[in-house]
C-alpha cells in the first residue's frame, strides 16, 4: 500500500489497525501528528484563505506544494496555466480539516508490515520533519529522503519516487497475511 501526504497518514493508520490487509508500506510526504504549532498556523492559514480568497489559497498552495525550482520549471505561462485551472477540488475543506487533527502517533508502532517512508527535503507544505516523526516511530522502518523535492514536485517527475518504491519492493520480503 502507498499513501502520499493525508494518504500516507491513512494508510499508515490502516496498517496498524488491520494489519492483515497491508504486506508492504510506502508513506510518501506524510506526517505523525499536526499538533505543533507551525502545523496549527499552517493549516488555519489554508483553511482560512480557502473559505476568504480562493485565488490566494491557490497562490498559497503552489507556494508550498512545489519547489522553486519547480515552479520556476513551469514558466510563467505554466504557472499562469496552473492558476487558471478548476483546482481546488470540492471537499479539500473537509480535507484541510482532517489534516489539522491528525495524530496517529500511538498507531504507529503497531505497524508489522515492512515499512518505506519517503520525505521530501524540500517540502514547505509537509516538512521533512513529518516523515522522520513516522520513521522514528514505525518499528524497522528505512526512510528515504528526496532532497529538494517540494511536497508537489513528484507529479511532475514522478521517476525518483517510482526508482526508490520499486527498489524498496524488490529488495522487501512481503509480511504475512
Amino acid at each position: 500500500m502507498l499513501g502520499f501526504s493525508l494518504g500516507a497518514v491513512a494508510a499508515a493508520a490502516v496498517a496498524a489497525t488491520h494489519p492483515g490487509l497491508v504486506r508492504r508500506l510506502v508513506l510518501v510526504g506524510g506526517w505523525a501528528h499536526s499538533t505543533g504549532p507551525r502545523d496549527r498556523l499552517y493549516f488555519e492559514t489554508w483553511r482560512t484563505l480557502l473559505d476568504t480568497d480562493r485565488e490566494l489559497f491557490k497562490r498559497f498552495s503552489m507556494l508550498t506544494g512545489f519547489s522553486a525550482g519547480a515552479l520556476d520549471g513551469f514558466g510563467h505561462d505554466g504557472l499562469a496555466q496552473s492558476l487558471a485551472d478548476a483546482w481546488p477540488p470540492p471537499g479539500i475543506g473537509r480535507r484541510i480539516d482532517l489534516g489539522a487533527r491528525v495524530d496517529i502517533r500511538a498507531l504507529l508502532p503497531r505497524i508489522t508490515a515492512p515499512t518505506l517512508v519517503v520525505g521530501l527535503g524540500g517540502d514547505a507544505m509537509i516538512p521533512m520533519a513529518g516523515s522522520r516523526q513516522l520513521h522514528e516511530a514505525i518499528p524497522g522502518s528505512r526512510l528515504e529522503e528526496i532532497a529538494g523535492e517540494g511536497h508537489m514536485d513528484w507529479f511532475a517527475d514522478p521517476g525518483r519516487l517510482v526508482r526508490i518504491t520499486r527498489e524498496f519492493l524488490d529488495a522487501t520480503p512481503v509480511a504475512a497475511a
